[in-house]
C-alpha cells in the first residue's frame, strides 16, 4: 500500500508541475508550419498512383473536351523507378539529417528542407524526360526522410507535456491530407506535371513561415556552446512558446537537468566500455 501511495503522490506532483507549463498560441502555429512538410510527404505518396496511370501511353482523360496527352511515355522500368525510387531518397535523407538537425537546429533544417522539396516538384512539373522525373523523385524522398526525422523532434521539444501527444498525432493527419489534396486536384483535370507546380505551394509556405517561428529550447540548451548565449536563447524562445503565467525558469531548469543526466549517462557508459576493453 505504501508503494501505491508513493506512486500516487509522485503523479500528483508531476501533474502540478506540468500545470506550470502552458503553451501559447505560437506552439500551435509553429506545429502547423512544420507540418507543411508532412503535407508534402503525403503529396509525394499520393502523386505516385496518379502518375502511374497518366504516364501510360494509352491514358485518356475522362473529359471528352480535354485532349491532353502526357509529354513523356516511360518504359516499364522507368515507371517502376518513378513510383518507388523516392523511398531510396528517404533513406538517404533520414541517414544524413541526424547530424544536421543537431548541428544547425531543428528550425533551420525545416527552412532548408523547402529546397529539396521545391526543386523536386519543379523538376517534375517541367520534366521532358523520364530521367528528370526520377531525379526529382529522389529529391522528394530526401525531403521526406529529413522531414520524418526532424518534425517529430521539433514538435515534441516545443510543446508542453499535456499536449505533446496530441501535437505528435497531427503528423498522420497532415500526411493523409496531402494525399487527399493531390487527388482532389487531379479530379479537376490537373495532371501529373501540373500537380508538381501545385505541390510547391506548401514547401514555399513552410520556408517562409518557419523563418518567423522559434527554435527548440531543448536544442538551445544542448547544442549552443556558449552557456550565456544558450541561456539567453532558451529563455527567449520559451517566452514566445509559453503563456505569461508559465514558470519559464522551472522549465529551463528541467531541460538543463535532463541534459546533465544524459551527459552523466554517456560518461558512465564510456567509462564502462573502457574498463571492458582493458579487461579483454
Amino acid at each position: 500500500m505504501a508503494t501505491v501511495d508513493s506512486n500516487a503522490e509522485n503523479i500528483i506532483v508531476d501533474d502540478n508541475k506540468s500545470n506550470k507549463f502552458k503553451p501559447s498560441w505560437l506552439v500551435y502555429m509553429a506545429a502547423c508550419c512544420a507540418q507543411l512538410s508532412s503535407l508534402s510527404f503525403g503529396m509525394t505518396m499520393g502523386w505516385t498512383s496518379i502518375a502511374n496511370e497518366e504516364l501510360d501511353g494509352n491514358f485518356t482523360t475522362t473529359n471528352a473536351n480535354d485532349h491532353w496527352k502526357s509529354p513523356i511515355q516511360p518504359n516499364e522500368l522507368e515507371k517502376q523507378l518513378i513510383a518507388s525510387i523516392w523511398t531510396l531518397g528517404s533513406i538517404l535523407g533520414g541517414f544524413c539529417c541526424g547530424y544536421l538537425i543537431d548541428r544547425f537546429g531543428r528550425r533551420k533544417i525545416l527552412i532548408i528542407l523547402g529546397i529539396p522539396f521545391g526543386m523536386a516538384w519543379l523538376m517534375i512539373g517541367l520534366a521532358r524526360s523520364s530521367s528528370i522525373i526520377i531525379i526529382g523523385r529522389v529529391l522528394n524522398g530526401v525531403g521526406v526522410g529529413v522531414s520524418m526525422a526532424t518534425v517529430p523532434r521539433y514538435l515534441a521539444e516545443i510543446s508542453t507535456p499535456k499536449i505533446r501527444g496530441y501535437i505528435g498525432m497531427t503528423i498522420g493527419y497532415f500526411a493523409g491530407s496531402g494525399m487527399f489534396l493531390i487527388n482532389i486536384l487531379n479530379i479537376f483535370e490537373f495532371h501529373w506535371n501540373h500537380l508538381g507546380f501545385w505541390a510547391t505551394i506548401p514547401t514555399t509556405l513552410m520556408m517562409i513561415t518557419m523563418f518567423f517561428m522559434p527554435e527548440s529550447p531543448v536544442w538551445c540548451v544542448n547544442f549552443i556552446q556558449d552557456k550565456n548565449d544558450a541561456q539567453r536563447q532558451t529563455e527567449h524562445n520559451l517566452r514566445r512558446l509559453r503563456t505569461i503565467d508559465s514558470d519559464i525558469q522551472q522549465e529551463i531548469d528541467d531541460i538543463i537537468e535532463m541534459k546533465q543526466k544524459s551527459d552523466k549517462t554517456n560518461t558512465n557508459q564510456l567509462v564502462n566500455d573502457s574498463i571492458i576493453r582493458s579487461i579483454r
